[in-house]
């Protein structure tokens, strides 16, 4: 006798191997144990449950990663992307964003990573979209794209909770000056801060601030005067 039918196949299969439905999340160390986790994975993803099968689609995907099935990992995850799903579609788009961008001699690995990452970036999603939108501007920028890499860590910081924006900010501050020189740039988010009045992070903005002051115009005394500054923290 079937009892409702795909959805309460899919419901078995993923309650059976630790599935949580609600934190919309997998036991990995559970699944990881059983020999029969891929099975009951592809029997969810069989079911086409609008839930159930792109959950089990993103978990199937973590599964192989883990094991080193990169390429096995990378079509599950495109299956989760491909269906939709409001919160498991942008987190696997993120997941394959970072796992491929650390596939550094694969073919086409890293142009599928900053797809990834525009995906999870475009769907909005109050999490994964600003995460998504940040790791695709250090994508962006590796490749030279600052113009596209400065949108992206903007749209990150615009769309990210306030208790992150201001950290992103900052970040985006120092890497500006640090990487790309920009000391003016960094000045004006750094100000921007400052006068926002932020409780948290604007003491850390003033300090950022006058390190960058004290460089005087001089993006390699910015470095120096931020090595000096770690090395200080690390002792």
């Amino acid at each position: 006798m079937v009892i409702g039918g795909a959805s309460f196949l899919a419901g078995c299969a993923l309650t059976l191997y630790g599935w949580n439905s609600t934190a919309l999340r997998l036991r990995p160390r559970r699944a990881r144990r059983s020999r029969s986790a891929r099975a009951a994975y592809q029997q969810a993803i069989d079911s086409g449950h609008p839930d159930y099968a792109p959950q089990a689609a993103a978990a199937l995907a973590e599964l192989l990663a883990d094991r080193g099935d990169i390429d096995g990992a990378r079509s599950a995850y495109q299956q989760a992307i491909s269906s939709g799903h409001p919160d498991v579609a942008p987190k696997a788009a993120d997941d394959l964003g970072l796992m491929l961008g650390a596939q550094h001699d694969q073919p086409d690995a890293e142009e599928d990573a900053v797809k990834a990452f525009q995906y999870a970036a475009d769907s909005d999603h109050p999490f994964y979209a600003p995460k998504a939108a940040w790791m695709l501007g250090i994508m962006l920028a590796a490749r030279g794209d600052l113009t596209g890499a400065r949108a992206a860590f903007q749209r990150a910081i615009d769309t990210s909770p306030p208790d992150q924006a201001g950290k992103r900010a900052i970040d985006l501050a120092v890497m500006l000056a640090g990487d790309f020189a920009d000391l003016a740039g960094a000045q004006s988010i750094l100000e921007g801060i400052i006068d926002s009045g932020n409780p948290v992070y604007a003491e850390q903005a003033r300090a950022e601030l006058d390190l960058l002051l004290a460089a005087d115009g001089d993006a390699d005394a910015y470095r120096r005067h931020i090595d000096d500054k770690w090395w200080a923290e690390a002792d």
